[in-house]
């Protein structure tokens, strides 16, 4: 028997029980004991709620989603008598509370405003109640501060940075370089150098400027010039500079978000958003949201319930909205409150034929092909300026060229045995001409 079972069984009749992360107790997301076996309390506690008052139980939760899986638990919901909700503290409640336990151990802070501010930004991203997150951000600061002071009881504005590693200039500069080895987009490449610069003027002076924590961002371009990628990309950007908690990208489309009745799709896009706060929620196709020429489409319910999410939680998570150019216009017509949600347009350009060649060539280069370059750059940027404009995908043309040239090469090498099989014949380049290439 785990050793909590041993414990409940050992609390005398009358004694309140307090169990901290009810939901763990109940099943989700079970945790280990010392031996390594996964806890499940709910039989027992079960029997405890069913028994007249000889023990109380005080179920404590501090996420509206794990709130939600308590009570979605009717035998569990059947058996409590009173429910509480317990109002949390303002941010300025928040800033005062923080404060006042670090006087009271009799310290004070070299610049009251930078901590003001730097708590706040800490509590507008996280999904627990303030005061949990006041004391988790006084801990990490007395942490920093035990290292940095100098028998000094003053904390100083390096210890309340360092607390929240809200920036990381080194790993933002890996990351650009990232994006900057990326073929073409020049444009993309620019503008998000420009709003990470501004990012980082805000970071280096929060004491006295406070630049908006907003970044959700519209991709506008035709298929297969990075848009996904680049959301990946801009996910673990944010992250090193203390803009998101967490790297974590939520992909969807409108087919992941339609329920089975009108009234379900509002609750699929909420459910997107929970699991995307602190990180990015990318909606690929987004203009697939709303059909404008039917009246009873039920994305428009989406649309009703995504807004306000972006403006009540905008602080939380950044959200990406993509698709071809022309029907993400039209799109963010229907509703004007969607468009002036989000603060960053980027456009995705379609890739000259030279880069698409170029993306062809450093796929065979990943494979450890060995080619003729100039020749394979010269077939595949004939190949790509014979495709009408309106069929090239660009990038994904270029992975599936490059895949379909590796699998006819093994194919001739199987026909032909003494030839090696990492080297690329032109008599393969040379039959391409033939294939059709899907995009």
């Amino acid at each position: 028997m785990p050793d909590q079972y041993e414990y409940l069984e050992s609390v005398e009749n009358n004694a309140f029980i307090i169990i901290q992360d009810a939901k763990s107790a109940f099943g989700g997301d079970l945790p280990e004991d010392r031996r390594g076996y996964k806890i499940d309390y709910k039989n027992y506690i079960m029997e405890i709620l069913e028994r007249a008052d000889s023990q109380k139980i005080i179920l404590l939760e501090d996420t509206e989603e794990n709130i939600s899986y308590i009570n979605s638990l009717e035998e569990v919901k059947n058996n409590l008598t009173n429910y509480f909700v317990i109002r949390d503290l303002t941010i300025e409640e928040a800033i005062n509370y923080g404060k006042s336990l670090l006087y009271n151990q009799g310290l004070s802070l070299e610049d009251d405003i930078l901590y003001g501010n730097v708590l706040k930004s800490y509590v507008q991203k996280s999904k627990h109640l303030t005061k949990l997150v006041v004391e988790r951000f006084n801990k990490k600061i007395l942490n920093s501060f035990a290292k940095n002071s100098r028998m000094s009881n003053v904390i100083d504005k390096k210890s309340i940075l360092d607390a929240t590693s809200v920036y990381n200039p080194k790993l933002v500069k890996q990351i650009l370089d990232e994006l900057d080895s990326l073929q073409g987009l020049d444009n993309v490449k620019q503008q998000i150098h420009e709003i990470c610069e501004a990012v980082e003027v805000s970071q280096a002076n929060i004491g006295n400027m406070e630049l908006s924590r907003r970044h959700h961002m519209i991709f506008e371009g035709p298929p297969g010039t990075g848009k996904t990628t680049v959301a990946r990309i801009v996910a673990r950007l944010f992250y090193a500079l203390g803009i998101l908690e967490n790297t974590t990208v939520i992909e969807t489309k409108r087919n992941e978000l339609e329920g089975k009745w009108v009234g379900d799709l509002s609750g699929k896009i909420n459910e997107k958003v929970d699991s995307a706060l602190g990180g990015v929620l990318f909606i690929d196709e987004a203009h697939q949201l709303y059909n404008k020429e039917d009246p009873y489409d039920k994305g428009k319910q989406v649309i009703q319930a995504f807004v306000p999410r972006l403006e009540n939680d905008g602080e939380k998570f950044i959200a990406i909205i993509a698709g071809y150019t022309k029907e993400m216009e039209e799109f963010l017509k229907f509703d004007p409150g969607l468009a002036s949600r989000f603060q960053h347009k980027i456009i995705f350009e379609s890739y000259k034929p030279q880069v698409v060649a170029q993306i062809v060539v450093n796929i065979l280069k990943k494979n450890k092909i060995e080619f003729n370059e100039k020749y394979v750059k010269a077939v595949a940027i004939n190949l790509y300026d014979q495709i009408p404009d309106d069929k090239k995908s660009n990038a994904r043309w270029a992975r599936n060229y490059a895949q379909k040239l590796i699998e006819k090469q093994l194919s001739y090498c199987a026909k032909h045995p003494q030839f090696p099989r990492n080297r690329l014949f032109n008599e393969v380049l040379r039959d391409s001409v033939n294939w059709q290439i899907g995009g």
